[in-house]
């Protein structure tokens, strides 16, 4: 997803500057979100192997 907002945002930059704003928004939140669920996961399978 991070991928198309970015490509998205060079795509419209000269034509339509504050829809690539939004676009850059939203890669960033995707970006974040895959890093943030990535080690949120990890966290709770450890927590689980430590429970067996």
């Amino acid at each position: 997803m991070g991928g198309f907002f970015i490509f998205e945002t060079f795509a419209i930059w000269d034509t339509e500057r504050n829809r690539a704003y939004i676009f850059i928004f939203l890669a960033a939140m995707a970006i974040f979100m895959f890093f943030f669920k990535r080690n949120f996961r990890r966290k709770l399978e450890k927590r689980q192997k430590n429970k067996k």
